[in-house]
């Protein structure tokens, strides 16, 4: 495994762990999983799914649950480089999704290798 998908599922893991200590304070949990598992995935290979859920301090997931997302690129690494260096740092999604049945769910092709920072902020129907 090279030291970037260990990066990268490291970053991913520390993010869904960080945001459900986070939210789980006030709202509920945010879970994350992906699909396929992120130290299998090159950039521009396969597409990956990403799953979002919020769910209440029992485990219960929150319907109608509004994700606001941000994804950006990775920065300039100091050994390795993007290859791409207009790309680094640059906000590359900003979307606002439903979770209706539970879950928000899209799929991303990830345009160059490094670590990806994923930000998501969660309300429900009462604004919480």
């Amino acid at each position: 495994m090279s030291l970037t998908r260990i990066l990268i599922l490291y970053f991913f893991l520390l993010l869904s762990s960080s945001a459900i200590a986070t939210a789980g304070a006030t709202v509920g949990q945010i879970g994350l999983q992906t699909f396929p598992a992120l130290d299998s995935v090159y950039p521009l290979s396969v597409p990956v799914r990403f799953v979002l859920m919020n769910s209440d301090a029992v485990g219960k997931t929150l319907e109608g649950t509004r994700f606001h997302i941000r994804l950006y690129a990775p920065p300039p690494g100091r050994f390795l480089s993007t290859d791409y260096p207009l790309v680094e740092k640059t906000l590359l999604i900003e979307m606002d999704l439903v979770a209706a049945q539970g879950a928000a769910i899209w799929e991303y092709v990830f345009p160059i290798r490094g670590v990806y920072r994923l930000e998501v902020a969660a309300s429900n129907g009462t604004g919480k």
